[in-house]
């Protein structure tokens, strides 16, 4: 685009944005539907096309949909400081990590560079800040929260079902290049997509427990069933200890239907082995090739950034330096580490790990001391498993950030005497039919 084309588009650009950012202000599920069309997405369409170009740096829809929900956070800003407390402290600490981490690596190799590696953590940052400054009442988690998850769920269902149709079920190390000559995983939904569906089953689940309706344990029996199907094991590991945390921490009635299911599980495993399908569950459980791989790429990247000295140990190396690295089967590896923890590590150093990480488990504390919600706790706790060997995505920013809000939320209304006690650990979940 050219400079006389720019002067013309930007005042539109602006005022489109501005609409846009006024709509989600006043109906923030906008917002969370815009992250959830890249989960729907995700699969079918692994790479995305630029919305716009300018000065040679492509600007794909994520880029807008994250200035867009910047201007709305900005503008809730009293209420999201309001809902963090003191924990606005670490969470800035960790914001700053990354921009420093940015600035320094447009300085040493350019905007473009610098920008694509700085979207694995900029997005999430963004996205989970403005779900954390919506005032969360029981109306707008609702909306913003438990509707948009049960469509898009049952959505990820069909999606699911259509690529079982059309290609199979694949297993956990299956892939095939599609007609665009893009490697596809063989699987029927990608990680995040099963994550997403896995966060939909257990509200889903906490939506039954709450409010008796059957509609609810169905859509949760039904989510649970695709997420096994999918055979991305580190859901089903985030999924379990979630389901783990309702279990220990959930009404007699939940616990009885969370022990059941587990029974047939276990039975089915023992019993039936030989049914093709749940062969074929077992094997994917069984192979470890990926994760094994994955520890020793961990390995390498940490001894790199230790071996480039106490500056990039403390406050990570500039966005742009890559992830260069030898893979066990002796192919170079670039692309970013499958484990949120090193990621942050690497690229704010010990510093905004350290800070990222007593926010997060402050929030955990609070939800454990002041049993708040159990169902907070659940999906906080399935995002932390999963982040172990994966990242942080933006798409499942909304439901962490009203997680995290919740724990914030949970520790002044305890400090407060005049108010209510603290509810029960499951009794605070939105209660709508």
């Amino acid at each position: 685009m050219g400079p006389l084309a720019l002067l013309l588009v930007a005042p539109v650009a602006v005022v489109g944005l501005l609409l846009l950012a006024t709509l989600v202000q006043r109906h923030p599920a906008y917002g969370a539907f815009a992250s959830y069309i890249m989960v729907l997405l995700q699969w079918d369409f692994p790479v995305q096309l630029p919305v716009i170009t300018l000065g040679g740096n492509n600007i794909f829809f994520p880029d807008l949909v994250a200035i867009i929900l910047t201007l709305v956070m900005l503008n809730n800003s009293r209420t999201l400081f309001r809902n963090l407390g003191w924990v606005t402290l670490p969470w800035a600490l960790f914001a700053l990590c990354i921009f420093v981490g940015v600035a320094r690596g447009i300085s040493e190799y350019g905007l473009g560079l610098a920008i694509n590696e700085g979207r694995s953590l900029l997005l999430p940052l963004v996205a989970t800040g403005w779900a954390m400054s919506i005032d969360w009442t029981d109306e707008t988690a609702h909306r913003v929260l438990i509707r948009p998850l049960q469509v898009v769920g049952w959505l990820l269902v069909v999606l699911a079902g259509y690529h079982a149709l059309r290609y199979g079920l694949g297993t956990a190390s299956s892939n095939f290049i599609d007609i665009d000559g893009v490697a596809q995983s063989g699987r029927v939904l990608m990680q995040n997509q099963a994550l997403v569906l896995g966060i939909a089953a257990l509200l889903a689940l906490r939506q039954w427990d709450t409010t008796g309706n059957r509609r609810y344990l169905l859509t949760f029996v039904a989510f649970i069933a695709v997420v096994a199907v999918s055979q991305q094991r580190t859901v089903w590991s985030a999924v379990a200890a979630a389901l783990g945390v309702l279990m220990l921490f959930g009404w007699p009635r939940l616990r009885r239907v969370l022990l059941l299911g587990a029974v047939v599980v276990v039975v089915t495993v023992l019993f039936a082995p030989s049914l093709p399908l749940v062969a074929d569950l077992m094997k994917s459980f069984a192979d470890q090739t990926t994760y094994d791989a994955r520890l020793a790429s961990w390995a390498q990247l940490i001894n790199q950034s230790v071996a480039s000295g106490p500056v990039a140990v403390w406050f990570g190396q500039p966005f742009g330096s890559g992830y260069v690295r030898l893979e066990p089967n002796g192919l170079i590896a670039t692309f970013s580490p499958h484990n949120w923890y090193l990621l942050l590590f690497l690229r704010t150093g010990l510093v905004g790990l350290i800070a990222y990480s007593t926010a997060a488990g402050y929030a955990i504390l609070k939800l454990l001391s002041t049993q708040k919600s159990a169902a907070a706790l659940s999906i906080l706790v399935a995002v932390m498993v999963f982040c172990w060997s994966y990242g942080f995505s933006w798409t499942f920013s909304v439901p962490a950030g009203w997680a995290l809000t919740t724990a914030y939320r949970a520790q002044r209304l305890a400090d407060r005497p005049k108010m209510s006690p603290p509810l029960n650990l499951t009794s605070t979940m939105v209660v709508g039919k």
